[in-house]
């Protein structure tokens, strides 16, 4: 593995302006961003008062397994195919993980349902938006997340 960059010391800068990056999305990361946004019922995480933000009880945080982290990969809008999952250690967001970019985690119940925001600390100089969002396995049982009668899950 090559050595990691050095990440910033803190997150507190780390502001992104959320029309600015929708706008640079490209057509198939923008719809796959919506597409996660609708989930929450429209909440655009990147356009609530920082203030808003809990992340001062890790306990409150819910239970997490492997089978939970793998269908919500597998079976949510993702730029990543159940091939790439394979190789993770390739991926971009798990190298950024043990070199240390992503360093704190924060949540926020929206319309009754958890969303789990990682800071990716690169994005003070970020040249490729960070790919999707991150949502607790909890909200993945929720029944808007489960794929419709008749319709495949998500891929």
């Amino acid at each position: 593995m090559e050595k990691c960059p050095k990440p910033p010391k803190s997150s507190s800068k780390c502001v992104v302006d959320a029309k600015a990056y929708r706008e640079g999305l490209g057509p198939q990361e923008k719809e796959r961003y919506l597409e996660k946004l609708r989930f929450i019922g429209g909440a655009d995480p990147y356009e609530l008062a920082s203030s808003s933000w809990i992340n001062d009880d890790p306990e409150s945080l819910p239970s997490i397994a492997y089978p939970d982290i793998v269908n919500y990969l597998v079976f949510s809008p993702s730029p990543y195919t159940a091939e790439d999952l394979k190789s993770y250690k390739s991926l971009e967001a798990y190298n950024q993980m043990v070199c240390g970019w992503v360093r704190e985690m924060q949540y926020q119940v929206i319309n009754d349902r958890c969303h789990i925001k990682w800071f990716h600390y690169s994005c003070i100089n970020i040249k490729v938006a960070p790919k999707g969002k991150w949502y607790c396995p909890e909200c993945q049982k929720l029944p808007q997340f489960q794929p419709k009668k008749g319709k495949k899950p998500y891929k």
